[in-house]
């Protein structure tokens, strides 16, 4: 092999572990079961990457508590969390499509929708308020500004992901 053809093999090589590596950093696998404390925290940079991280490598252990690398601009330190205080989620991924009826959103954010009832399919701009899952949309015709997705009549379907 020629030396170009290495360093192309080495930036592809590259790129796919970027990418192996942002899938594994969007899916979100544990959180907290204070909906309102994990609202907050995924705020602080860093710390959903670090809690997803610190629960991976301690949740199989036998101790009762994890600890979670905080760093910021102004603060440096640890929190601990105890075991019982963390949930698996149900998948959720903000940058995949999710099923509503399975799976909420676990925090605030601005949504697409695709909505399907026994008539016909629905694209809409979806939002999530706070730690509140109820997913909010804005119906065509509909004399309210928001509603949420369930008052939809004969939803069979409805999926959402991080509008981008």
């Amino acid at each position: 092999m020629t030396a170009k053809m290495n360093r192309k093999f080495a930036h592809l090589s590259e790129h796919l572990a970027d990418l192996a590596s942002n899938n594994k950093r969007r899916t979100m696998k544990y959180q907290l079961k204070d909906k309102i404390m994990w609202a907050g925290l995924i705020k602080i940079d860093g710390f959903e990457k670090n809690f997803q991280e610190a629960c991976a490598r301690e949740m199989p252990d036998n101790l009762k508590t994890i600890l979670v690398d905080i760093t910021g601009q102004d603060y440096c330190g640890q929190m601990e969390f105890a075991k019982t205080e963390i949930v698996e989620s149900d998948d959720f991924s903000p940058y995949a499509w999710n099923d509503y009826l399975k799976t909420k959103p676990p925090r605030a954010g601005i949504w697409r929708v695709e909505a399907e009832t026994a008539d016909c399919r629905h694209w809409l701009v979806g939002r999530t308020v706070g730690s509140d899952p109820t997913l909010w949309v804005q119906l065509p015709g509909s004399a309210k500004p928001w509603v949420p997705i369930t008052t939809m009549k004969k939803l069979k379907k409805c999926r959402y992901r991080l509008w981008e």
